[in-house]
């Protein structure tokens, strides 16, 4: 059986997990809220291994805004 991390409560980033969403072929996902309101579900080792997990919705506004205002 996996071991499953205790990290409900902590932050990563933006990101703060909320929740255990169970086991996926043997690795453990929670659920984090993002500072926006939006959750999602991600991996344990998303979170804790170099920050790679990010809120996609967070992300398209961020992108969708810089766009906008570009000159072509």
């Amino acid at each position: 059986m996996a071991h499953r991390m205790k990290i409900e409560g902590q932050r990563f980033g933006s990101l703060l997990v909320i929740g255990f969403a169970g086991m996926k072929g043997g690795r453990s996902k929670f659920i984090v809220r993002c500072d926006c309101g939006n959750k999602e579900e991600v991996f344990s080792r998303s979170l804790t291994t170099a920050g790679r997990t990010k809120c996609l919705t967070c992300i398209q506004v961020k992108h969708g805004a810089s766009r906008r205002g570009a000159k072509r």
